[in-house]
């Protein structure tokens, strides 16, 4: 089996089981991959169709599928086991861009499919890029930081040839990247339509990846800006540089002042005062009486 480095985000879950009497259900996912498994986050209230946008990261050597269980958290009595989602990997290994879109029923103790889960499934070959990333006509240079081959592979798959993105596209982009997880779906879109919308300068309803970056940059800085929003934020995302972009270089150390460089003149000489301050009188316009201005 090859290694790698396998990304498994799950973008949400619906019909599960209900397992809570009064109230809705708060679910979480248990995902394991080989020996190591990691529990996401909870989502409080999430009920029966939650709405994750969880990403989980592992490196693999021979691993041959991805086990996800679902539960219902319990404040007093033991989590709920509402299902189980197996994953095989045949297909992300074997597809050229190393990358699946798919859903899972979610099985439970009983054997009854009860929900599914929509996740979506990419692997990084151990010593390359994944597929397709280096074919993407507007994608950015060799990377810069670790997280620019998930960038490039986000770009290049929904960049499709056509030299941009649309909406869609950066909404789908950001939650494979791992931003707005547990955030719902609707204010999702709100975040992502006031990007777009300052991002795509020309008003054609596409941007391309220096506008992506440049907007990518921003949502990173604002969201980092507020305590509430940094949750929504990917632990390894860093800025980027857009490509076809040269970053101003830093001003250097001791700048010297140009020797050309000459002081404005003083004010000429003999510049007379009005009665009483600045300004002087205007031909004709005695000031009034106290100081300037005259009384009306």
């Amino acid at each position: 089996m090859p290694e790698g480095r396998l990304v498994f985000t799950c973008l949400k879950a619906v019909n599960l089981k209900s397992a809570q009497t009064f109230g809705k259900q708060d679910p979480y996912l248990d995902v394991k991959v080989g020996r190591i498994n990691y529990r996401g986050k909870t989502i409080t209230d999430g009920g029966t169709s939650p709405v994750f946008n969880q990403k989980f990261e592992y490196d693999i050597t021979n691993e041959t599928e991805i086990v996800v269980t679902v539960y219902n958290s319990n404040s007093v009595n033991s989590d709920d086991h509402l299902g189980d989602v197996v994953f095989p990997l045949t297909h992300v290994f074997g597809n050229e861009h190393h990358y699946q879109e798919t859903n899972g029923a979610v099985v439970t103790k009983s054997g009854k499919t009860k929900g599914d889960l929509s996740v979506i499934i990419r692997f990084t070959p151990a010593g390359g890029a994944a597929a397709g990333s280096a074919s993407a006509p507007a994608a950015a240079p060799a990377p810069t930081n670790p997280q620019m081959t998930e960038i490039n592979a986000a770009w290049a798959k929904h960049e499709a040839g056509r030299g941009g993105i649309d909406k869609n596209g950066l909404h789908s982009i950001l939650n494979e990247l791992g931003f707005f997880q547990g955030l719902d779906t609707a204010k999702q879109m709100q975040v992502v339509h006031g990007q777009f919308e300052a991002a795509d300068t020309s008003k054609d309803g596409w941007i391309d990846f220096n506008e992506f970056a440049v907007m990518y940059n921003r949502l990173l800085d604002s969201l980092r800006q507020h305590p509430k929003a940094q949750a929504y934020v990917p632990q390894n995302a860093q800025f980027i540089t857009p490509p076809n972009v040269t970053m101003p270089p830093p001003a250097p150390a001791g700048y010297a002042q140009p020797t050309s460089y000459q002081a404005a003149p003083s004010a000429p000489g003999g510049y007379s005062q009005a009665p009483g301050g600045y300004p002087p009188a205007q031909g004709g316009y005695p000031p009034a009486q106290g100081g300037y201005p005259p009384a009306q």
